[in-house]
């Protein structure tokens, strides 16, 4: 395990320790097994899931027969992982730092993390140096222009802000997520709205139902609630010979 050290990461490492103390449930309804649907995972595959929480893509994973590995910044994620999945592989660390060797997974996940990170240029390229060659990566990222925010910031003048983790939270559109991914090393090959909203603070219980129920299947991509994108590494460029 490679330890946390520098004073903005041990910050980020307490908070979100102090949150998954907060809210200890695993979440029940999450994009797990959609987003296995959209890597079309085979079996007996090694998985990487980054900022793993409490595990709940893990234990879907393991369900679908694959092999998983689970890494958190949160002692107290890993603690509750290693509770909720007892048979998994899991492991505290950043992101931005990822103890494993090159090109090592076929699969990797980042799912509504990268927009936490202190670095998430470094982050993406951790992914893209762990991913094998011809390997899948699907990273869920918020969206600033979702059509919920569009209305708030009209009516109330408040800027996004979802899940309870403002203390370390950034929003962009489509275009500047793919943008950050490109320049670091992924390609993307497949882009896929995600309209479920699951928590926050600025709508009530009913019209958060009524969204999902009504709003999220017509609402366009560069509209949605998040984004998730299927990508691949960029291949390494060999020199020709001579030169």
């Amino acid at each position: 395990m490679r330890q946390v050290k520098d004073e903005a990461s041990i910050m980020l490492q307490r908070a979100y320790n102090e949150w998954h103390s907060k809210y200890t449930k695993p979440n029940k309804e999450d994009p797990s097994s959609q987003i296995l649907k959209y890597l079309r995972a085979k079996p007996e595959r090694k998985i990487l899931d980054i900022s793993c929480g409490k595990g709940n893509f893990i234990r879907c994973a393991m369900k679908r027969r694959l092999y998983p590995v689970g890494i958190d910044i949160s002692k107290k994620a890993i603690y509750m992982a290693k509770s909720f999945c007892p048979d998994s592989e899991t492991m505290i660390g950043a992101a931005e730092n990822l103890p494993m060797k090159d090109e090592c997974f076929d699969y990797v996940t980042c799912i509504g993390s990268l927009e936490h990170y202190l670095h998430p240029d470094q982050a993406i390229k951790e992914i893209v140096r762990v991913l094998k060659p011809g390997g899948l990566s699907c990273i869920l990222v918020p969206n600033s222009y979702f059509i919920g925010h569009i209305y708030m910031v009209y009516r109330y003048g408040i800027p996004p802000s979802e899940g309870f983790q403002s203390f370390s939270e950034e929003f962009g559109t489509r275009i500047e997520w793919e943008n950050l991914l490109k320049e670091n090393g992924l390609i993307v090959l497949r882009t896929f709205k995600y309209n479920k909203i699951l928590a926050s603070r600025k709508a009530g219980m009913i019209t958060t139902l009524l969204y999902n129920l009504l709003l999220a299947p017509i609402t366009p991509l560069n509209l949605s609630y998040a984004f998730i994108f299927i990508c691949t590494k960029r291949a390494k460029c060999t020199p020709l010979k001579g030169r």
